[in-house]
């Protein structure tokens, strides 16, 4: 035996030992119970979900459908920010394709959770809490596997007496039969923007870049560039020039990620009215192009731009 051979056998017998040292403490019999304790309570409470069974044995959470929520900003329109498993990944500590991990980020996300307000709306993820039955298949094989822990997530951080929109009412036609009811959902997206004198603050190239214009009944229109990813990195910047050029009595509407729903609680302690919109601009582009809803069409439309 030469001496390397000998170092990786001595390093083997240490690891061996070790979990011989770990066998003597821990019983497996408790950790697989746990386990199958775990996946039986998901699996229970899952099917409860999946058939839209009655919840009252469970916890819930009110929350509007797409429509109504459109419905109620347009009758009552205020700021709001949308929340989903972006968001709550972030919260939990992990870098995002759009945003880097800050601390002091994910603590504002959570306090706009938690604390309930009369001058903005919450939307969450409403596909976490009822059937993914009617939906394309790729987004239902997504809930399935993320519901129940995202669902959990919500439940601890939420005003269980507050009534939240649909955080997918700004781009659920992406991928939906265009059938009549699809056709006025969407004119009735665009009619949010009707006779709006509105500044948009987007990454740079990614509105501009798109052919159908989801603003285009909007009365007046600029843009303020900020970063196309990380935007919280430029947060002090983007909110000053905001509030050092724009009219309260325009409409921000953002487009920056996770910054974005910080900023629209920021600026609307400021007196603005401020919409969190995510990809609506890029949903409402694929929708009128009839971009065919594919794995890789799918991909490249949430990578960063």
């Amino acid at each position: 035996m030469d001496k390397e051979e000998g170092i990786i056998m001595a390093r083997s017998l240490k690891t061996f030992l070790r979990n011989i040292n770990y066998l003597t403490k821990v019983s497996l019999y408790d950790h697989e119970m746990e386990k199958d304790f775990y996946l039986t309570d998901k699996i229970i409470e899952d099917c409860v979900y999946e058939f839209d069974e009655d919840k009252k044995l469970f916890r819930h959470l009110s929350i509007l459908d797409e429509y109504q929520s459109v419905e109620l900003i347009l009758k009552n329109p205020k700021s709001f920010c949308r929340f989903g498993d972006g968001e709550i990944k972030l919260m939990l500590g992990n870098d995002q394709p759009f945003q880097k991990y800050d601390p002091i980020l994910a603590r504002k996300l959570k306090d706009i959770l938690e604390k309930k307000r009369q001058d903005l709306y919450v939307g969450i993820n409403r596909g976490y809490f009822h059937s993914p039955v009617t939906i394309p298949y790729e987004n239902r094989q997504y809930y399935r596997l993320h519901a129940y822990e995202f669902r959990h997530f919500f439940l601890e951080h939420c005003d269980s007496g507050n009534i939240y929109l649909d955080a997918g009412f700004t781009g659920r036609y992406f991928g939906r039969e265009d059938n009549g009811l699809t056709k006025a959902y969407v004119g009735s997206i665009c009619d949010l923007f009707t006779d709006r004198d509105i500044v948009l603050v987007s990454g740079k190239g990614v509105y501009e870049k798109l052919r159908y214009d989801v603003f285009h009944k909007a009365r007046s229109k600029s843009v303020i560039h900020g970063p196309n990813k990380h935007a919280y990195a430029e947060y002090d910047n983007i909110l000053r020039k905001i509030c050092n050029t724009v009219s309260k009595d325009q409409l921000v509407v953002l487009i920056l990620g996770m910054a974005a729903k910080a900023m629209v609680r920021d600026l609307t302690d400021c007196g603005y009215m401020a919409w969190d919109v995510g990809h609506m601009a890029k949903y409402y582009d694929a929708y009128m192009s009839k971009l065919p809803y594919t794995k890789k069409n799918i991909a490249d439309f949430f990578a960063p731009d």
